[in-house]
């Protein structure tokens, strides 16, 4: 067998060029299969680290036990990682007033129990002594006590007790009935030394219902045993697979870290659900059907070409398993340099990748950036991948071989076939390309394996590149469709009855005094109506689709149903749009009967883009309240109705540049001064009056309820829903800043300084920045993922090409001879090569747009998603295809341009 083997050894030193390329495109293959693994395997340790790091490094846990408890538990041979801590009781808050979260809770722990628990010193050091403490940052920050470090305390613990009920942290502070609180007893008085501040509290220690602020001591052991304090434990399990049969005693209930066996699959489904799962498993797919392509190609040519020395082996005595063995033996040759090179490229490139998006991954919720975690699982699959894309591919071409004669492997007669149903072409190639044409023709199929090896490389490339394309493109389409598509930095609302003090632009002026604010506006929005219009307001687009984005009104044919949203903007900002437009002010700012501003703007779901509803600058839509008439007459007849009409409003300018302070929604936006807004709030009754006529059917039955005797129609007074035109005074105040996490710290405090509820806060800019931040992830992964599977169908088609070249060698020495220029080999191979992109592309082309429906099923379940075309991936193939295979073979044409003839025909040695 070692013969076999150094003949394989000496046909790979042979052929550098090939083995180099064969080896590369292992390389390659390897890199992207263990680049996804590792990024699929870093992605879930992330999603544990990140639970892990909210929640805390422990599976289950049990509050309030006693400490015979708690030994029964640690002695338990399956439990490891144990920690606990001693509750030490309440302590007295003298400086706040807030009843509801106004006590010390103090426990006793070690360094440990704030490791596992996830909460970490901010300033100072941990407790050395009992009588030393760490203060939570949240005590200033929520409570406004102030602390330093050295300070000291006297704390009065003692128990919460709400009727001879002792309370504890996960009891909410009591307010009794009839002004029947929770009460405090004092214990015992200590004085405590503050040592340190800490943050991130774990919820399991401190809910947000909490009572108290919890305080670290340092917990001593001397009393284990003899007090009568309880304690909280908190541990790992090692057989984590029956974690719902562990017990500690009947009267003992857990808790358990749903977070992280969540995510690791302990309770639940696992961090990944059934969609990303399918989604990895079609990249991993086009992944291997391109690797399988690109190394398939470079043994099935080479068998193909090596059929004679593998005949001249067969009639030495070679069996067809030591032949077999020969190409096996070349494929781990090949693979043992590529696949570790290729595993070590693949998390390399990871590596790198994260090192520019890892923190972006915050955008997506989580806390802590993301890193790489090589996981030897990922190695392995990468690995076994690898090799099993290997052996197929130097499996099949071997099996093929195999079944030939060795008469027929010496003659090489399979693999020069003529087919008499391709000469029927040959005038036609011949009268466009000349005799260079017909002979690029003749060869394409007089080598039916090459050529068809070479097309199914070029069919493939095209396919899993359209198709990469494509899930990258509908990928961050995904992602963007859910994004805020508002402009505005930051935004406040709040009430009118709440200002104290103030106007509404006294308390806009005082926002805009921080430094960084350039611009500020508040808005009134309004509930959507439903309203008449003329159909000579509306656009030809929303004529057309008038079925789908409005309804004729019933009993007129001119006059369509649709729906407005309504907005009142500060005066001076509402005027800063008129002089915009240049339009009059007179027009739009009468309050009696005022014109308004029309944003215009319908997002069409069936093409993903942006169209008009108005015709043109000017409209007017009705509020009517149709009403049953006459029973007799019924809905259906326009006898039987009755409309009154309560007020029309009407639109002076249309435009379609939304104002930054403006929420997004599709549809008609009536834009209205504030002023025009406090002129309805202040005559609602004599502008919106009460509707009379509406009401509903009554049935009327028999005492038994048994026979219908009668329907009546039951006529009523109601409030106008039109008088919502007003709400109930909510102001929406929207800010832009150069810096808007400055502005966003100091506005909130002057929010707090005036008795308003900073929650209504929102830092908007901080929100598109992690969508940016999300978008930038997905284009960067995107990009590096597209790049490596475009660089593998340039390899396979480089490497299918100039293998099939170098191997005509002496085929291209005949024609020399005879006569043939260089200019005419030159001409023969540009035909070859539009002959084979054009086939592949006749091939690949459907199939692309088939896998591109099929991806769109699956991505666009549960999402409103817009199928496209993909035409400009499919151009970039077909132009990438030709361009690839001509400079191909431009360039080994031009390396074989100095070859002496007679020495290439004396060589039979490929």
């Amino acid at each position: 067998m070692k013969i076999f083997r150094k003949v394989a050894l000496k046909y790979l030193k042979k052929n550098k060029v090939r083995t180099l390329a064969t080896i590369m495109g292992i390389l390659i293959s390897t890199a992207m299969i263990c680049a996804v693994t590792t990024f699929i395997s870093s992605m879930d340790q992330y999603v544990i680290d990140n639970a892990i790091h909210n929640t805390g490094d422990w599976q289950i846990g049990a509050n309030q036990v006693d400490w015979e408890t708690c030994e029964s538990i640690m002695q338990k041979e399956n439990v490891y990682d144990v920690v606990y801590n001693r509750r030490l009781g309440y302590g007295k808050i003298y400086e706040l007033d807030k009843e509801y979260k106004s006590y010390y809770y103090l426990l006793g722990i070690d360094k440990e129990f704030m490791d596992t628990m996830r909460s970490s010193i901010t300033s100072g050091r941990f407790p050395r002594e009992e009588l030393e403490i760490l203060l939570p940052e949240s005590l200033y920050e929520t409570g406004g006590v102030y602390f330093e470090i050295g300070d000291q305390i006297i704390l009065e613990t003692g128990n919460r007790i709400y009727k001879s009920e002792i309370l504890w942290q996960e009891d909410p502070y009591v307010f009794g009935d009839d002004g029947d609180y929770e009460q405090f007893s004092r214990e015992k008085a200590r004085i405590y030394t503050v040592v340190g501040f800490y943050d991130d509290i774990n919820y399991r220690v401190e809910s947000a219902s909490a009572p108290g602020y919890t305080v670290f001591t340092y917990r001593t052991d001397e009393l284990i045993g003899k007090d009568t304090y309880f304690y909280d434990i908190y541990f790992k399990i090692k057989d984590w697979e029956n974690i719902k049969q562990f017990s500690a005693g009947d009267d003992v209930r857990f808790v358990y870290n749903v977070e992280v066996l969540g995510v690791t699959g302990i309770l639940g489904e696992g961090s990944f659900s059934i969609n990303l799962i399918l989604l990895i498993g079609f990249i991993i797919t086009l992944i291997f059907v391109g690797a399988i392509s690109l190394i398939y190609n470079m043994f099935s040519i080479s068998v193909s070409e090596r059929t004679k020395q593998f005949g001249l082996l067969s009639s030495i005595g070679a069996t067809q398993k030591q032949i077999k063995e020969i190409v096996l033996y070349e494929s781990f040759i090949v693979s043992s340099v590529g696949i570790p090179l290729g595993i070590l490229a693949g998390i390399g490139g990871i590596w790198i990748a994260l090192q520019f998006v890892g923190d972006k991954f915050q955008a997506l919720g989580y806390s802590i950036p993301m890193t790489v975690h090589v996981s030897w699982v990922a190695i392995v699959i990468s690995v076994i991948l690898s090799i099993i894309t290997v052996l197929v591919s130097s499996w099949i071409p071997s099996k093929r071989a195999m079944k030939m004669t060795i008469i027929e492997t010496i003659r090489q007669s399979k693999d020069i076939y003529q087919s008499e149903k391709k000469t029927k072409n040959y005038d036609s190639v011949h009268k466009v390309f000349g005799l260079s044409g017909l002979l690029a023709s003749q060869y394409c199929n007089r080598s039916r394996k090459k050529y068809k090896a070479t097309l199914l490389s070029l069919c493939i490339s095209s396919v899993m590149f359209v198709l990469v394309s494509f899930f990258m493109d509908y990928a961050l389409q995904m992602v963007e469709h859910n994004f805020d598509k508002n402009s505005y930095d930051l935004a406040f609302y709040y009430n009118e009855e709440e200002l104290e003090g103030y106007s509404k632009d006294e308390f806009m002026e005082l926002l805009e005094t921080e430094e960084h604010i350039t611009d500020a506006v508040y808005t009134s929005s309004t509930k959507s109506y439903r309203v008449e219009m003329e159909k000579t307001y509306l656009s030809s687009w929303a004529l057309e689709n008038i079925g789908t984005m409005t309804s004729p009104y019933r009993f007129k044919p001119d006059i369509v149903a649709t729906t407005i949203n309504i907005t009142f903007v500060q005066d001076a900002d509402f005027k800063e749009l008129l002089q915009k437009y240049d339009l009059n002010e007179n027009d739009f700012l009468s309050v009696e009967n005022p014109k308004a501003i029309v944003v215009d703007g319908f997002v069409n779901t069936n093409s993903n883009t942006t169209v008009n509803l108005l015709a043109g600058d000017e409209c007017s839509v009705s509020f009517t309240r149709s009403i049953q008439g006459d029973r007799g007459q019924g809905w259906g007849s326009e006898d039987g109705v009755v409309e009154k009409l309560y007020f029309e409003l009407e639109g002076g300018k249309t435009i379609y540049e939304r104002p930054y302070y403006l929420e997004e929604n599709d549809g008609l936006l009536f834009i209205y001064p504030d002023s025009v807004r406090q002129y309805y709030a202040d005559n609602n009754e004599t502008l919106f009056p009460k509707r009379e006529g509406d009401g509903e059917w009554v049935y009327v039955w028999n005492e038994d309820h048994t026979e219908l005797e009668d329907i009546v129609y039951q006529y009523a007074e109601k409030t106008n829903d039109y008088s919502r035109l007003v709400e109930d005074g909510v102001c929406n105040c929207k800010l832009q800043s150069k810096d808007y996490d400055a502005s966003y710290e100091a506005l909130k405090n002057i929010v707090a300084d005036n008795n308003l509820n900073e929650n209504n806060f929102m830092n908007n800019a901080e929100r598109v920045e992690k969508e940016n931040n999300l978008v930038l992830i997905i284009r960067v992964l995107s990009v590096g993922f597209l790049v490596l599977m475009a660089l593998v169908s340039a390899i396979n088609v480089f490497n299918t090409i100039s293998t099939n070249i170098s191997l005509r060698r002496r085929e291209f020495a005949v024609l020399k001879s005879i006569g043939m220029t260089e200019k005419g080999l030159n001409r023969m191979m540009l035909v070859e090569c539009l002959l084979l992109s054009g086939k592949a592309m006749l091939y690949g082309i459907p199939i692309s747009i088939v896998g591109t429906l099929l991806l769109y099923m699956v991505m666009s379940s549960g999402n409103e998603m817009v199928y496209y075309f993909p035409w400009i991936p499919i151009v970039v193939a077909v132009v990438g295809i030709f361009v690839i295979l001509v400079v191909t073979m431009w360039y080994i044409m031009r390396t074989r341009k100095k070859e002496n003839v007679i020495e290439t025909l004396k060589n039979e040695n490929v």
